[in-house]
């Protein structure tokens, strides 16, 4: 991508937006978004020729397992909510989890993990509402972050952007973009700036004012999925399928499309059979249906010769490979699970996409960390991030173990347990 600014004059006054060096960014969001919504198949098909020259055009099929693989992921994730804490006190302990669930964290926390796995980057905003924190999640698509030109790990300002629209509700297909709306964010404070703007370029500043957020740190918490380590924005887990999903996407359109032309076959005919309208001048078969003449040919229907048992095989080879480059694995993908089988049997069979979710929480735990601290800080609670404990569940039932049997671990620990003999319900393994 090299998408890296090192300045705040990148986006302002007189200046092109969106930036030049974002632009592939902004066109990689716009792909991937269209992949989670289904709608990049979009005008796509398959072309398929008859003997008689005449070409039909199929639909591709949209199987959209790119949706898919973030849903599976984010109900691993969240299938149970992660257990918090703060070290040593049982009362901040409980104003977090209040805090927590008052501010409108969790729906905003799934949304930006939708982000993180679709476009590469989740962003969460912390604001103040009525002296409580408030939680939202920000299009990444809004954010761009300016970093010491030494040293790219360190983010000197986060900046957000709002496109105000101009839209003329008399012409549906009219809507302009006539100012932009951009926040300046430093550590305990924005500056917010109002442009006009025209045809990809900022103009002149129309107001601007210094905003306190009451915070000690950023007001915007970024987790970036998978990022190298010479750029600042993560990549979408949709990069690495798109290939193995567009071969499988066209065979089993390729396979509808002979399924259909086999319901209504080409008929063959001798030379001579074909008659001429009289009124067109054109030759014309003896049937409503496609037909081709053949010399010597006999009468019969062509139809496409299609081998079930050696495509389903070559469709099945694809699954495969689509569960691991996906790190999903063909199981969690489709939902081939037997009955009966013990939590210790299925983290055996889960245990790439186990893999893949212990990651995404390395990359995500310090940016809510960090947050939680900014919450506790809003009502007068002071602690530092490494105060804060996350216990993340994987919402997989344990099973029973019988004495003598050695402990199951996993990537993600599982089901802990309210200690209820403990004051307060401090979490316990």
């Amino acid at each position: 991508m090299n998408d890296i600014l090192t300045s705040e004059l990148a986006i302002s006054e007189y200046m092109p937006y969106p930036p030049y060096l974002a632009r592939e960014r902004m066109a990689r969001y716009e792909l991937n978004l269209k992949r989670f919504k289904g709608e990049y198949n979009d005008g796509k098909y398959i072309k398929i020729k008859n003997l008689n020259g005449n070409i039909d055009k199929f639909p591709i099929i949209t199987e959209n397992y790119f949706k898919l693989s973030t849903n599976k992921l984010q109900g691993l994730l969240l299938n149970e909510k992660p257990l918090f804490s703060v070290k040593n006190s049982v009362e901040n302990t409980e104003i977090l989890k209040r805090l927590v669930d008052g501010s409108g964290f969790w729906k905003a926390f799934l949304a930006g993990y939708r982000n993180f796995s679709s476009l590469g980057t989740g962003v969460l905003y912390l604001s103040v509402k009525n002296g409580l924190p408030k939680v939202n999640a920000v299009n990444p698509s809004c954010l761009y972050k300016i970093v010491d030109a030494q040293n790219i790990d360190e983010i000197t300002c986060y900046i957000l952007v709002q496109p105000i629209f101009d839209v003329d509700y008399k012409n549906e297909d009219y809507t302009q973009i006539k100012q932009l709306r951009v926040l300046y964010h430093y550590k305990g404070y924005y500056i917010e700036k109002l442009f006009n703007y025209n045809e990809g370029q900022i103009l002149d500043l129309l107001s601007e004012e210094k905003v306190d957020t009451g915070l000690t740190d950023f007001a915007v918490f970024c987790f970036e999925n998978s990022a190298p380590t010479d750029e600042v924005y993560g990549y979408s887990d949709y990069d690495n399928i798109a290939d193995i999903v567009a071969l499988y996407e066209q065979t089993i359109t390729l396979v509808n499309a002979v399924l259909v032309k086999n319901i209504n076959p080409i008929l063959q005919v001798p030379t001579g059979v074909f008659t001429e309208n009289e009124e067109t001048g054109k030759l014309e078969a003896p049937t409503s249906g496609d037909a081709v003449e053949v010399d010597n040919g006999e009468i019969k229907y062509i139809t496409y010769d299609l081998q079930v048992n050696d495509l389903m095989n070559y469709v099945g080879v694809q699954l495969n490979e689509l569960g691991i480059q996906s790190e999903l694995s063909k199981t969690f993908l489709t939902g081939e699970f037997t009955s009966n089988l013990s939590g210790e049997a299925i983290r055996s069979l889960l245990k790439a996409p186990l893999d893949k979710i212990g990651r995404s929480i390395d990359e995500m735990e310090d940016a809510i960390k960090g947050l939680f601290v900014q919450m506790l800080h809003i009502v007068g609670v002071e602690v530092d991030m490494y105060d804060i404990e996350i216990v993340w569940r994987d919402g997989i039932t344990e099973t029973i173990e019988q004495p003598n049997t050695p402990n199951h671990t996993s990537p993600i620990p599982s089901s802990p347990t309210i200690d209820q003999n403990t004051e307060g319900g401090v979490i316990s393994e």
